[in-house]
This record gives C-alpha cells, structure tokens and sequence, in this order.
C-alpha cells in the first residue's frame, strides 16, 4: 500500500505540471496538449482521495511531508480548476458554433472555423483552430465584427483568413 502512496504523490507532481501549462497556453495562445478542465478536475478529486489516506497513517520525515504537498497540490488544483470553470461560466457569454472545417490541399494541416455571438452582452466574431494530434488545438485566427470567413491556401503551409496571412508551421 505504501507504494500507492508514492506513486500519487508523483502523480500529483506532474498532475500540477499539467495544470499549470494548461493555464499557461490557453494565456499565450499555444498548442493546449492538456485535457478538458472537468476531467483535470476529476484526477484531482482522485489524488485527494488517494492522499488523505497517507496523511491519517502514521508515518514520519518523509511520508509525512509527501503525504501533506499530496493533499495541498490536490486540494489547490481543485480550488483552481472549480474557480476557473465557475468564472467561465458565468462570465463567458459567447456561444461558438461551428461554421466549417478546412483542410490544405496537400492535407498537411486543418482548421476547425468558429462563430461566436455574445448577443447583448458582447461582440461576434470568428475564430480558427489549428487541429493536432488526438485533442491538441491551437487557436491561431481571431477577429471580432465578422459574421463569415474566407479561408484561401497559399503555399506550404500559409493561409489567409479574410485577408489576414498566417503561417500554420511555427
């Protein structure tokens, strides 16, 4: 059992990790490799789950101190991630629909295009996303008074988004 016990505190560790380069690309606008929020929350539930247990047991020096980051890491993710999800709830009004999905000619790369409306609370606009791998996105085209997208490809990898050129390799 003592062994569960040091596995979730690693877990945690790079449970942490995750979290916080989640956070840090949807801020910087890079690739977001992390999974959705509600199932970031739900580990996190779990790794509390598994520390409280270590943290009753009586152990000293170091299994007390992994017992305890254990249990703060989890208890901050979950305060962090039920905030973050309860502030974007309530505070973000755009609704995004998905208009279309473009791919390049040669089918290297693809664009996932949305249309947002916030209605009386807000502006519209559209917005692209870069598709990767598995669920990796990256938000690569935002333009806000715009109700359609012209999407023309260029050469390796270039794009234009109602007149706007973007590189899709970098």
């Amino acid at each position: 059992m003592r062994y569960v016990y040091i596995v979730s505190f690693f877990f945690a560790l790079c449970w942490a990790a995750l979290t916080s380069y989640s956070w840090y690309s949807y801020v910087s606008r890079t690739w977001q490799v992390a999974p959705a929020d509600f199932i970031l929350l739900s580990v996190s539930i779990g790794l509390m789950v598994l520390g409280m247990p270590d943290t009753i047991r009586k152990g000293r020096g170091w299994s007390k101190a992994r017992a305890l980051v254990t249990l703060s890491l989890s208890l901050l993710m979950c305060f962090a991630l039920t905030a973050e999800m309860l502030f974007t709830s309530m505070f973000s009004f755009r609704e995004a629909t998905h208009i279309k999905t473009v791919e390049s000619p040669d089918g290297a790369y693809g664009l996932d295009i949305y249309s947002w409306d916030a209605g009386a609370a807000g502006s519209f606009g559209i917005s692209a996303h870069q598709n990767g791998p598995l669920w990796f996105t990256k938000p690569v085209y935002s333009e806000t008074d715009a109700r359609q997208a012209e999407v023309q490809w260029q050469e390796d990898g270039h794009v234009a988004i109602n007149g706007s050129r973007l590189l899709l390799g970098e």
